[in-house]
């Protein structure tokens, strides 16, 4: 399974249902938890999956990013939030 928290809410999607988001939100004045599930369209998901079954058996082929590359598009995102707020432009 994999879980997305965020500030409003949380994703999860199962390697058993991959064609199922279930989504966690914090939604209207009181910010209450609503909860929902999205169904994927089943030709979107084998795709992804046997790029990952693919990667397993050759894991020497490059089709996955790095852990600094998600770490670098953390940076790019929290500059991208900082900017709007504050207007000041970031340099990374």
């Amino acid at each position: 399974n994999v879980t997305l928290f965020g500030d409003l809410g949380t994703a999860r999607i199962s390697v058993e249902k991959p064609n199922e988001v279930h989504l966690t939100l914090r939604s209207g004045d009181n910010l209450q938890l609503t909860e929902s599930v999205i169904h994927l369209d089943e030709k979107t998901i084998k795709p992804m999956l046997q790029d990952f079954v693919d990667y397993l058996d050759h894991p020497d082929t490059p089709n996955f990013p790095t852990l600094m590359d998600g770490y670098r598009n953390q940076q790019v995102l929290q500059a991208i939030i900082d900017s709007a707020q504050d207007g000041v432009t970031r340099r990374l």
